[in-house]
């Protein structure tokens, strides 16, 4: 794929034309509790519990102490039932898990979810994006001097141009609380146009590049807890989907090798 680019790449300045640049917002959603444990992790932890509970007899000429039995380890369905009285933990499975409903975070706790839009014209599911804006440098245009907007920056105004929320708790209204992990892109996707294309748009094709950001737990804790009601702009819905859900969408939409990179992306 990277010499594919890099030929792209030659072939664009053959024809003296530039690319269109767009920032895809990722915005992710780290899990909000541990995985479940496979059975044979439970089984290995609850062995060595068992194995551990009768401690180590040494060899009296290594002159080691004799390390002490550790003593009954309960199980987990045990610790359970010792909790105090009127205790009842979270459960696992939330509401919006049971009903399907995919705009909200508070479903799928065990794993990262991404914040998807579907485009109000094509109806197509995706990530937040925009173009990024450059500086024409030619004196008809006026140039003002000021700096190219960078990929980050592209992506963090994709979101804000995207979905605001309302808290019901106030009067208040902004964006949801991000932040960022790094400068640098996670993947970039090349999209060279035809002949007719590159005549009406000036350009050879577009490049995506895909920028990580996560949701913020300040912000997304409440947004999780249900106490915020979601907006959107500029875009015809919206959901939360995980990993799976995500590639399944860009295979029905666009192939099978655009649900791959989409698997392998997130």
């Amino acid at each position: 794929r990277r010499i594919y680019h890099e030929m792209m790449d030659r072939k664009a300045r053959q024809a003296g034309l530039s690319w269109t640049i767009r920032a895809a917002a990722v915005l992710q959603r780290y899990p909000i509790v541990l995985p479940d444990m496979p059975e044979w992790e439970r089984d290995y932890l609850e062995l060595r519990a068992y194995l551990w509970s009768f401690g180590k007899d040494y060899p009296p000429e290594l002159q080691v102490n004799q390390a002490q039995p550790t003593g009954y380890v309960p199980t987990d369905e045990e610790l359970l039932a010792s909790l105090p009285e009127g205790f009842v933990p979270a459960p696992r499975e939330t509401e919006a898990d049971k009903t399907g409903d995919v705009r909200t975070l508070e479903r799928k706790l065990k794993t990262s979810l991404y914040l998807a839009v579907q485009d109000e014209e094509t109806m197509q599911w995706g990530f937040p994006t925009t173009t990024v804006r450059q500086q024409d440098p030619s004196p008809a245009n006026n140039n003002t001097g000021e700096e190219d907007e960078t990929l980050l920056d592209a992506a963090k105004r994709a979101i804000v141009d995207t979905i605001q929320y309302h808290d019901v708790n106030s009067s208040d209204n902004g964006v949801i609380d991000f932040y960022t992990t790094a400068n640098s892109p996670m993947a970039v996707d090349l999209q060279v146009y035809s002949e007719d294309e590159r005549a009406r748009e000036g350009v050879y094709g577009m490049k995506t590049f895909f920028m990580k950001l996560v949701v913020d737990d300040e912000g997304g804790l409440g947004i999780a807890r249900g106490d915020i009601i979601k907006q959107i702009k500029h875009a015809h819905d919206f959901a939360w989907l995980d990993r799976d859900e995500m590639a399944l969408k860009a295979r029905q939409q666009e192939g099978v090798n655009a649900g791959k990179f989409y698997h392998y992306l997130l």
